[in-house]
Parts: C-alpha cells; structure tokens; sequence
C-alpha cells in the first residue's frame, strides 16, 4: 500500500529516489528506495492530478485503494488461485535471490526489513544506498528482458495498457 499512498513530494528526481518517512512504512522508520530508470519513466509519465496522491481514483485527492477489485480481476485474467497481493513481494525477493543472486541482506534492505542478527545489528547497520540502488538495477533489467525478449505467449496483457 505505500506505493498506492505515493505523493508527489516524496520523489526526488534530482537523485532518482522515492523517500518514505517513517509514519509512512510498517517499520516506523524513514526508507529511501533508489528509483531506476524504469521507475523514472513510469513516474514522469503518471497523468498530472489534481491532488497529491500520483495514483488516485479521485483525481489526487486520495490514494489508490480498493485493492480487491484489482487483485479479483487478477486472479480471473491470470487463473492464479490463493494469491494474495504480499505474493508480488514475495516474488520480488525470491526473484532477486535465485536469479539475480542478490544478497538476503541487500534484499532486506530494499524491502525495508528490520536487520536480523548481531553482525547486522552491531556491525553493519547502516543501509547501503549505493547496494540497493545496484539491486534495483539489476531488478528494472530483469523486468525490460521480461517484456521485451520473452514470448508473447509468456506475458499476459492487462487491459487498457500497452
């Protein structure tokens, strides 16, 4: 739901980033989240709106929400059964540990999770910008080769995009 709640004001395009504060994020804390050029072209592309909100069924005047709607018309298009929305999480770190062979640490780190374990904990806590940015990097390639090098048969067109 926080990229639903995204506002205008909390992407820096100057340093292509998305910072949340902390009463935004399940963790209570400030999360900075390096924004790829995939991201870049969808935000700069987002209709202007009214309000703050970028992705509102009201103009901007309130974030997206109504998520079941969206994750019915999914499981119908997609024939997916028991999904639940986490599941596009889920794939995301899975995706970026068995293929991309990004670190769990790293991995942590862009989804925001609290660090686990003394050597975390006490000896390299501080979030590394510069590994997030690289992991994400290596996620907006991943995402491009799957749109446009895999089959047609393998990508499920939702409607009205594209």
């Amino acid at each position: 739901t926080e990229v639903g709640a995204m506002t205008l004001n909390e992407i820096d395009f100057t340093h292509s980033e998305w910072v949340l504060s902390p009463e935004r994020t399940k963790a209570n804390r400030r999360h900075v989240v390096p924004v790829t050029s995939l991201g870049i072209d969808v935000l700069e592309n987002v209709p202007s709106t009214c309000g703050t909100h970028l992705f509102s069924s009201s103009f901007g005047a309130n974030p997206i929400s109504n998520y079941g709607d969206a994750k019915l018309e999914l499981v119908q298009m997609t024939q997916l059964e028991n999904f639940r929305l986490n599941d596009l999480r889920d794939t995301v770190g899975t995706v970026m540990r068995e293929r991309l062979e990004i670190s769990s640490d790293v991995i942590g780190q862009v989804l925001n999770h609290a660090p686990e374990g003394v050597t975390q904990k006490h000896y390299c806590p501080s979030h590394s910008p510069k590994d997030k940015r690289k992991a994400l990097i290596k996620w907006d390639r991943y995402l491009d080769n799957l749109v446009h090098e895999t089959k047609a048969d393998n990508i499920i067109q939702f409607p009205g995009v594209g």
